[in-house]
């Protein structure tokens, strides 16, 4: 499956959110960061990258968000990730 953008802003926002605050991001805190009103359309995202093996998650648990993707294969998206570590130090 070839990533949409905005599913490789959410997957980077995930990434840089763990790697400066230790814990994965809430649902809010990422709709917050990409400038997106609805929570339903990150769920819609996080479902749609589960189905497409980039990230696991525990349905019961908050935070739970985990990529399953190497940083290689992170380069290769080509992600804004600037952008994002600018919002995530804010």
């Amino acid at each position: 499956m070839s990533l949409t953008s905005r599913q490789k802003d959410v997957l980077a926002a995930i990434r840089i959110f763990q790697e400066r605050k230790g814990y994965t991001p809430s649902y809010r805190e990422l709709a917050m960061l990409l400038g997106i009103t609805s929570t339903n359309s990150i769920a819609w995202h996080i479902r749609n990258l589960e189905e497409a093996g980039y990230v696991i998650r525990d349905p019961g648990r908050a935070r739970s968000i985990q990529i399953v993707v190497s940083e290689t294969t992170d380069r290769k998206w080509g992600f804004a990730l600037d952008d994002v570590r600018a919002e995530v130090a804010a």
